[in-house]
């Protein structure tokens, strides 16, 4: 799976086809291009379309897609990933998540639905990637128990939890937890739905590692060992969130500032004001919350 992949929530049609090519092109002849969809985002043949009309063959395309609630459970999982996979027009995902820890219609607190919904989902992934239809398997915004009752009865571990990250919810705590297992962790809106772009610490850090705010924040991830999904439906800010090479500079003047001796100066200080991003009352979620659910 690649480091830095490429978000595609509401952004469709040929504005999606074109933020594709040019994640593309940032990549260029040698690399492999993760693109992010799923089910809800009714949006898989608009991807389907990009790598048709693209010059990457499909074994330089990971493809990421995700079982919606209303299409978990034991008889509705199996014709969930069928369907995918025709509107995709793939032989197989690379990678295969349950989107939401919650059964469709299911009140919050119906912890028994939730239960069996996730049970059987999981069971169907499995059998999913038993026979050829997904490469991996995984999850998105399971929480810490979420995650300890699936690890409970999983006979495949999750590969993967999707979650939302960047400096204002570091998920310190599901980080540590996935990463003691040997689960990666991937971010989705690691730009705080484009809020943080103009945070005050972000373009303080951005100017002193000489980048744009969103390389900043996508490096900032890279440098916890969190790969990214940025968003952006402007194909040339897509173009440049892709390019692995420039977040990866950036990190590497962070570890320099963090680890130089004598402090480090402005970088150092501009670093450690991102890093507390999420402390006390700066920490805020832009996305759903999974923890109400049982």
């Amino acid at each position: 799976m690649p480091r830095i992949g490429l978000g595609t929530h509401r952004i469709g049609g040929d504005v999606l086809v074109r933020c594709v090519h040019a994640a593309m092109d940032a990549i260029g002849d040698a690399g492999v291009l993760h693109v992010d969809t799923a089910s809800c985002y009714n949006n898989e043949a608009a991807v389907g379309d990009a790598i048709e009309s693209s010059s990457f063959p499909r074994e330089r395309v990971f493809i990421t897609s995700k079982i919606a609630p209303k299409e978990m459970g034991r008889e509705k999982t199996p014709r969930a990933i069928d369907g995918m996979l025709s509107r995709l027009r793939v032989d197989a995902l690379d990678l295969l998540l349950v989107h939401w820890p919650a059964a469709a219609k299911a009140s919050p607190d119906d912890r028994a639905a939730h239960r069996v919904a996730r049970r059987e989902t999981w069971d169907a992934m499995e059998r999913a990637l038993a026979a050829g239809k997904c490469r991996a398997i995984g999850v998105s915004n399971y929480t810490i128990d979420h995650m300890t009752e699936l690890l409970a009865h999983a006979s495949v571990k999750p590969a993967v939890n999707q979650i939302e990250f960047h400096p204002r919810c570091p998920q310190r705590e599901a980080s540590a937890f996935c990463r003691e297992r040997d689960i990666a962790v991937v971010a989705y809106s690691p730009l705080g739905v484009g809020a943080l772009i103009d945070d005050a610490a972000v373009k303080r850090a951005a100017m002193a590692f000489r980048c744009a705010p969103a390389t900043c924040l996508i490096a900032w991830a890279l440098r916890r060992g969190v790969a990214v999904l940025p968003k952006s439906a402007t194909p040339e800010r897509a173009k440049e969130n892709a390019s692995l090479e420039r977040a990866s500079d950036v990190v590497d003047r962070m570890d320099a500032a963090a680890g130089a001796v004598g402090g480090g100066g402005e970088a150092r200080d501009a670093l450690e004001a991102m890093d507390a991003m999420g402390d006390g009352d700066g920490a805020e979620k832009y996305c759903w919350d999974p923890s109400v659910v049982r």
